[in-house]
This record gives C-alpha cells, sequence and structure tokens, in this order.
C-alpha cells in the first residue's frame, strides 16, 4: 500500500534535517525524509564545521545570521546541543581594494541590524596572537561567528523533527520518482511508495541522480575540498577560550582551532572536480584519497602566516567532495518547469547556511511566498545552457576564488559564448567588451580606438566610467543602436488570454491591437514576481519581453497561474526574436529612411507597436525604450538581425550613429527613476511600496495579490521608495547601504549609478514612510563614509517625459 504525505525529503544531510525540522516547526509535521543511507552520509559528516556571516549577498547574509542565532538558541529551546561554538571570526586586509569590499559588507549588514567592525592590526595581534600580520593593513571583526559539529546539528534537527511529529526512514533508497495528473507526486524506494504533495530533492552528492529519475537536470558538480588537523599545538596552552576563526583572502585557506590543535583548510588554484558522471551508488561515509601535491603551494603559505603551524604534525587529512553550482550558490527553490518540486542542493556552504536555508524554504513550500527575496538561490537563474560542461568550467574557476574579492561588476571568464546574438562578432569588432548575463554575451560597453577593452574592477568609479558617459551622451544628442536580443521574449494566446493577463497583472492589459503596457505580475502578498512589457498583438494574442535573467522564472509563473480547462497557451520564444533598441533624439531620422511607414507622432504614437517593413525586413517596432530618449524597440526574426542592423547603422552614419552597451542603462533609468527587478522590484516588495501606484488597477476586478493590496492601502505602506541625488565624488551607491537621519537607521539602497545626463550621483532606497517626501537630507553610508543624500520630488531627467514623446 502507498504511504500517503503532505511533503518528502529526499536526503539525509544537514539540509534535508533542516527542511524537515523547520517544517514540522512551523506545523507541517506530515513530512517525511528519506535518507539512502544514514543521517550525515555524503557531504555533511566530513565538513569542517566553520559558521560565517561575510557575504556579498543580503539574503545569505540573513541566512547565515539565522543559522548562527538559531545554533545558539537550539540546546536552549529544547535540550538538544548543536555543538556550537562562538569563537568569533577574522579577515585581514592588505589592500584598499579589500578594505573596501569590507566596508561595504559593514555598511550592509548595519543595514540589517548586524553588527560587524573593521579593526587595526594592533587589535588583530590581541585577538589572534598565532597569526604573523605581515602585510595587513587592517581587519574585518565579527564576534558572532564559529563553528559547529556538523553531525551533532544534523541529529539536532532529526530529534526536534521527530519531536514535532515527522518522520524519517534510513537506508532507504529512492529508485523512482514520477509526477501524477494532480501535481501529486510518487516516490519509489526499495522499502515500498510514498505519494506526496510536495517534492524536495536534498540529495546533495546525489542531486543530480535524483534530479535524473524525474528527467530533471540538476547543474551541480562535487568538487574535492581538502583540509588538514594537526596535532598538539603548544601556543594554544594556557588560553581560556578558543582562538578566532581566519580566513586569509590572498592566501586562500581558513584556519580554525579544533580542540588543542588547528584546523587549515586551503582553497588551492589548482582545484579538482569529482565523480563527474555521477556520484558511485556506494559512496556514504567514506573519504577521497589524499592530493596533497595540489596543496604545496598554499601549505607553505600557511606555514609563514601561522608559524606555529610548523612544529606541529598532522593528524588526519581529509578529503571529501563538496557540490558546486555555476555561480557558487545553492539552489533552493522550486525546480525549473515542475510544479510542487523544490530543490535544496548545491550547498558549497551547507552547514553555515542550513539553518536560514531550511527555514526560508520551509516558509516557501507552506506559504507559497518565500520570507525574503530568495533570487541569489533560485534555481531558475539557470537555464538550459547550464549544462555539465558548464558547471565544470565554473567550478574549476569559483573554486580558488573562494576568498578573492568579490567585485561588484566582475564577470567570469570561463563557460563563455553559450548564447550569442547573431551580430556578436560584428559587436566585437566594433570594440565592444562583453558580460555574461543567463547565458548570453552582451556588450556592457564599447572601447573606442586607443582604449584597451577590458575590465578593471573597483568598489569605486571603475576605467569604463567615462566610456559609459560618452554612451549616455550619444544617447541624448544623436543616436545609438543596444542590442538586446538576449532579453526573454514570450508569445500568451488562446481564446482567454485576455481575461488570463488581466488575472494575472496588477495593471489592465491592453485593449486594442497595437497597445503597450507595462505589467507586475504579483503573489498572494502583493510582492512582485514579475516585471514584463506586454503588446497586444491580435484579438487574442500578446507578446512580452522581460530581463534575461527572468527567462525561466517568468516562463514559470505564468504556465502556474493557468487553470484546469483555461483556453490559453504560453510560448517561449526567446531565440525565435531579436530586439534592437534604435534611441537619441535622431533616431526618428535614421529609421524614416528605411520605412515607408511614417514614424511622426500622430501616425506613431509613444507606447504603440506596429507590424513595418523596415530595411526590407518585417519586424514589430514598438514605440518604447528603457533609455528615457526618443526610439523604438525593433523585434525581428533572429537570423535577419545581421541584415537589418547593418542597415540601419549604415543610414545613421551621417547621424553619428554609435553602439551602446547595456552598462549605459543603468544610470539612464536611474536618471528616470524606473525601478528594476530584482533590486527595487522583489517577491517581498508590494508595487505601493514601489511607488508603481499608477501600473496598479485596483478597479478593474479581480487578480492576483489585490486582496493584499487593499489591506495594505487601508492599513497604509511602512516603506516607500525614493530617489536621492547623492553627495559623492569618486564613488556611488551600489545597493544595500544604510540609510540614516539624524544617525538613526530609517532605510537601505536598492541600487544607485552616476546619471551622466545630469552630473549627479543617484540612487534608490526604501525608506520609513513617514520620513518619504518630508525629511530633506540624509545621510548614506558608501564605502564606510557617511555622505549626504537628499530626497528628488521628481526624477532628475526629463520630469515631464517631452523627450521620448518628441
Amino acid at each position: 500500500m502507498t504511504v500517503h504525505k503532505r511533503v518528502v525529503i529526499v536526503g539525509g544531510g544537514v539540509a534535508g534535517a533542516s527542511l524537515l525540522f523547520h517544517l514540522a516547526k512551523f506545523g507541517w509535521n506530515d513530512a517525511l525524509l528519506i535518507e539512502r543511507n544514514e543521517l550525515t552520509a555524503g557531504s555533511t559528516w566530513h565538513a569542517a564545521g566553520n559558521c560565517a556571516r561575510f557575504t556579498h549577498s543580503v539574503a545569505m547574509l540573513k541566512i547565515r545570521d539565522y543559522s548562527i542565532q538559531l545554533y545558539q538558541d537550539m540546546e536552549k529551546e529544547s535540550g538538544i546541543p548543536s555543538g556550537f561554538r562562538m569563537t568569533g571570526g577574522l579577515r585581514p586586509a592588505r589592500s584598499q581594494d579589500r578594505i573596501d569590499e569590507y566596508r561595504h559588507f559593514e555598511s550592509m549588514a548595519r543595514a540589517n541590524g548586524i553588527d560587524v567592525n573593521l579593526i587595526s592590526v594592533d587589535e588583530f595581534k590581541k585577538l589572534h596572537p598565532l597569526v604573523n600580520p605581515a602585510g595587513y593593513i587592517a581587519a574585518l571583526w565579527d564576534e558572532k561567528e564559529g563553528n559547529v559539529d556538523p553531525g551533532q546539528l544534523t541529529q539536532a534537527y532529526a530529534r526536534r523533527a521527530c519531536g514535532y511529529g515527522a518522520e524519517i526512514r534510513r537506508q532507504t533508497l529512492v529508485t523512482g520518482i514520477s509526477q501524477l495528473a494532480n501535481g501529486n507526486w510518487y516516490v519509489e524506494t526499495d522499502k515500498g511508495e510514498v505519494g506526496c504533495e510536495v517534492l524536495v530533492n536534498a540529495a546533495g552528492l546525489w542531486g543530480r541522480e535524483v534530479g535524473l529519475l524525474s528527467g530533471l537536470h540538476v547543474p551541480i558538480v562535487p568538487m574535492q575540498h581538502h583540509y588538514l588537523v594537526t596535532d598538539k599545538v603548544t601556543e594554544l596552552d594556557g588560553r581560556d577560550k578558543p582562538v578566532p576563526l581566519f580566513r586569509d583572502g590572498e592566501e586562500s585557506f581558513y584556519l580554525r582551532q579544533e580542540r588543542d590543535g588547528l584546523i587549515i583548510g586551503p582553497y588551492e588554484t589548482q582545484s579538482a572536480p569529482w565523480a563527474v558522471d555521477g556520484t558511485p551508488a556506494d559512496f556514504g561515509m567514506e573519504l577521497l584519497p589524499d592530493e596533497l601535491e595540489r596543496l604545496e603551494t598554499t601549505l607553505d603559505l600557511v606555514s609563514k602566516r601561522v608559524p606555529a603551524t610548523n612544529s606541529a604534525g598532522i593528524k588526519t587529512v581529509f578529503n571529501g567532495g563538496i557540490t558546486f553550482t555555476a555561480d557558487g550558490h545553492a539552489l533552493i527553490g522550486p525546480a525549473p518547469g515542475l510544479r510542487n518540486y523544490y530543490l535544496f542542493t548545491g550547498n558549497t556552504a551547507g552547514i553555515m547556511e542550513s539553518g536560514g536555508a531550511g527555514m526560508a524554504l520551509a516558509r516557501w513550500i507552506i506559504d507559497g511566498v518565500p520570507p525574503m527575496s530568495m533570487a541569489t538561490f533560485d534555481p531558475r537563474r539557470f537555464g538550459d545552457f547550464c549544462d555539465g560542461r558548464y558547471v565544470l568550467e565554473r567550478a574549476h574557476e569559483i573554486y580558488p576564488k573562494t576568498y578573492a574579492i568579490g567585485w561588484p561588476a566582475e564577470e567570469p571568464g570561463s563557460a563563455r559564448r553559450r548564447r550569442m546574438s547573431p551580430i556578436h562578432d560584428r559587436l566585437v569588432a566594433a570594440g565592444g567588451v562583453f558580460g555574461s548575463r543567463f547565458g548570453w554575451e552582451r556588450p556592457n560597453w564599447f572601447a573606442p580606438q586607443g582604449v584597451v577593452p577590458r575590465d578593471t574592477l573597483s568598489f569605486r568609479r571603475p576605467n569604463w566610467f567615462e566610456q559609459v558617459g560618452q554612451e549616455c551622451k550619444t544617447l541624448h544628442e544623436t543616436c545609438g543602436v543596444i542590442d538586446l536580443t538576449s532579453f526573454a521574449k514570450f508569445e500568451v494566446a488562446g481564446k482567454e488570454a485576455e481575461s488570463f493577463l488581466n488575472r494575472v497583472s496588477a495593471n489592465t492589459v491592453p485593449g486594442k491591437t497595437g497597445q503597450i503596457r507595462l505589467v507586475h505580475c504579483l503573489n498572494h502578498k502583493g510582492g512582485v514576481e514579475c516585471e514584463l512589457t506586454l503588446v497586444r498583438t491580435g484579438d487574442d494574442r500578446f507578446y512580452l519581453t522581460a530581463a534575461s535573467i527572468a527567462q525561466k522564472h517568468h516562463m514559470d509563473w505564468l504556465n502556474w497561474q493557468i487553470r484546469d480547462g483555461e483556453q490559453v497557451r504560453i510560448r517561449d520564444v526567446t531565440d525565435d526574436y531579436a530586439i534592437l533598441v534604435v534611441a537619441g533624439p535622431w533616431a526618428r531620422k535614421v529609421l524614416a529612411g528605411l520605412t515607408a511607414v511614417s514614424l511622426e507622432n500622430d501616425a506613431f504614437p509613444w507606447m504603440r507597436g506596429k507590424i513595418i517593413t523596415l530595411a526590407g525586413e518585417e519586424i514589430l517596432a514598438l514605440r518604447w525604450t528603457c533609455t528615457g530618449e526618443l526610439g523604438w524597440e525593433l523585434h525581428c526574426k533572429t537570423d535577419r538581425l545581421p541584415a537589418l542592423y547593418d542597415a540601419i547603422m549604415a543610414a545613421g552614419a551621417i547621424h553619428r550613429i554609435c553602439n551602446v552597451g547595456i552598462r549605459s542603462l543603468e544610470p539612464m533609468r536611474m536618471e528616470k527613476g524606473y525601478a528594476a527587478l530584482t533590486m527595487e522590484l522583489t517577491s517581498e516588495c508590494t508595487p505601493f511600496e514601489a511607488a508603481l501606484d499608477r501600473f496598479v488597477d485596483m478597479n478593474k476586478g479581480d487578480f492576483i495579490g489585490r486582496d493584499a493590496l487593499v489591506v495594505q492601502q487601508q492599513s497604509g505602506v511602512t516603506r516607500k521608495l525614493v530617489l536621492f541625488e547623492v553627495d559623492t565624488t569618486d564613488r556611488d551607491a551600489m545597493g544595500n547601504e544604510p540609510v540614516f537621519l539624524n544617525d538613526v537607521l530609517v532605510g537601505e539602497v536598492t541600487s544607485g549609478a552616476y546619471g551622466h545626463r545630469v552630473g549627479k550621483s543617484l540612487a534608490m532606497a526604501y525608506v520609513d514612510t513617514r520620513l518619504a517626501g518630508v525629511a530633506d537630507t540624509f545621510e548614506f553610508e558608501v564605502l564606510g563614509d557617511r555622505t549626504a543624500a537628499r530626497q528628488l520630488t521628481y526624477p532628475p531627467f526629463d520630469t515631464g517625459n517631452e523627450r521620448i514623446r518628441m
């Protein structure tokens, strides 16, 4: 007989156990965890157990902070210890760039109520006398960091979960997974069958194999990681508390105390994958053979940096597999294309994140919405381009950079040229400096003759700052061309397409063919899930575009809202169409000579679309761009893009037409006060909070999220998105900086950029509603310095929208 459970979790490592505990704690105790071996078998049992909060992601910061607090409180709450030991944590700095990185983190932490501090070298010496501080100029100190026993923690999760009524089956192998017509899942094991409403793949090293049981590709690869445990270190004698957890970014290793010895964990440059073609079925609590020759360079640096290690022998060497994704962040959230199937794997830092990640995923499953924006972890941030080779190449790049500086605009160097515009080679020849977004090669900026086409990274204004400014000037004074082929594109068609889109959108969809609307799809709590540009192309047909990174997420979200029997078809046409933006005051002159259709305002007004013939190509022309300038988006069949591009560049030569990169869009949208997805617009922010009231039609009838907005209208919003002018010289706000008024924390920056057309540093921030539009001068903390910031009542560029309508 098939047993039925509300949730089945496959995998009994620290991730699966944490999720089981949190689900049961939150009331979903009809949950079953299935483990093929014993709990912790796989990566968990041999993990070093370090717990730190340093990161470049707010979601990850919150997850790590929650985890450390949970580990501290666990024994106090339940009498079941987690094995956590708070030692504090140190990260030294040897350059101004590293200090800038730490200052940004310090500000991000402060904005979220977390206290970390940059300290002097003298203070560092007192905290960690074993480390030779030669070359250090400062250090980051976090008193809450420490380490936890992975096995003890996992067992604590399991005991507490079972105490709430959840169930665990050990020594049970999952042999098959299939989805039923009603959306439930059917799990076959060697001990019987289990049916469930929700399935979670938390199988760690076997995440790929479990995914394949239902035809799902899980983009992870195990990488070998060594750490060494020393014999007794006499320099530790007589201490009344352990030395702090220590991480050296330049020499790429961590070090912490383990009883009377030390643990040394190098992230060597010669990274090595393991089990690329699949984790052995019979692997469990074994270790991999030592490959210490790969560690020699790093260990030599350790011996100089921590002289006490020279006299201590090596007691034990651990070499085990830990899973990596293509960006180093775990896969936590809905599996692409599958309803009621969640991933909780690829946990490179699984021990330090298990508590918060388990909590967040449990809430996501129960509530249908995560408790915070989880874009950093959402598995749908990767597409079909992210195959096994792609992940492997990226993992080789990421592993040795585990402690490297996390530059704000760094582009990956590996696994490139997977998705390319048909005019890629033309853009290369024009001096394009490319980045990668959702697998696409996209020109970030264009280097003129004599300028090296390469990014020089910085937390301050970088080497492309002036050139991006020139590209903005081009769009403002003459005409520019931007290749947006990478944008996601969808077709929604069917007899009930209009009613469907009105139900899933806060704005009213266009009623007439050719009309364009910006629409936002909300979750049931009113948070923004999708942002789409929508054009009606027929009586029962619509064409939608969105940011590149949203391709999988938006496709899933739209598909999952279709009701049984509803006559709606959604098709992803991203690869079928290419997009060129032609914008600037001379855009009409450039295009007019290529078409017989009038482009004048009375014939082709703003926010309208038409199918026209341009340069002999049939295209969908949309009078709409995000530049704030006169312009058109031109959508054509992908294979026709080269001919269209060549014709436009030839026609525009006398009008000084130029190529413009993606990075120019950021300052231009900031000058117009346009909010952006994943920055200002997230699943935890409503359109009323984001100052998008004009895109919400509360009178059109019911739509997803409306009830939550009604409640918010009645109670009032507590925070509001505001545009600021910031007094800076060599830097701009990047996002996540704290906002102060009279030294009181009142908000957090979402994004920032220098507006070249207005000559101002700009930023957006959510602030206390009582202060929005009232208080004048605030202070932002940018790279450790407080700087004045003033609210802007209106966007500083073209407030009346005259230029886009000219």
